[in-house]
């Protein structure tokens, strides 16, 4: 979409990320306006080099669910990424206040069944025992659940053509 583009005129807001406040809330399944929509598009497209997919229908949202999940459970597996999960997460009102920074446990808006699975999360024996019994698909329930309650995914990609990133990411496969 071209036309209208974002001026930028607000980019030192960028500042202000850590203050933001996120709704992790499920979903309704209500759609998003027309308008809203178009602005988020125009927003993301008057980026140099990037493009905005709106996912709608139900065979998409299923997949685009899925690959949420999957990624909820590499997360969970990796034993880099579940460390850096866990040391962004805040069990307790206290324990967010007083750092100001990471994930409060609250904020993630998780069923009683959920915030149960993800205490026992907490500790890293508890998923080495999923893993052997089998049972690591299980961690993509919640992701799953969360892109089934959406009326739509929006997706922004930005293609990044810089001889750094092609180079490290060659020499990463190198070794």
């Amino acid at each position: 979409m071209h036309g209208l583009v974002e001026p930028h005129d607000y980019n030192e807001l960028v500042t202000t990320i850590p203050l933001r406040h996120t709704n992790r809330k499920q979903g309704t399944g209500a759609p998003l306006t027309a308008d809203i929509l178009k602005r988020i598009h125009q927003a993301a497209e008057s980026i140099e080099g990037a493009a905005f997919l709106l996912l709608e229908k139900p065979s998409e949202l299923l997949e685009i669910g899925q690959i949420v999940g999957a990624a909820d459970r590499l997360r969970f597996l990796h034993p880099r990424s579940y460390r850096e999960m866990m040391s962004e997460m805040r069990w307790t009102s206290e324990e967010e206040e007083r750092s100001r920074d990471g994930l409060g446990i609250e904020t993630l808006e998780l069923s009683p069944v959920n915030r149960a699975f993800f205490r026992l999360f907490r500790d890293r024996p508890v998923l080495d025992l999923i893993q052997q019994w089998e049972g690591e698909r299980n961690l993509e329930k919640a992701g799953r659940q969360a892109v089934s309650s959406a009326s739509n995914v929006a997706l922004i990609t930005r293609v990044v053509h810089h001889l750094t990133c092609r180079h490290s990411y060659r020499h990463r496969g190198e070794r």
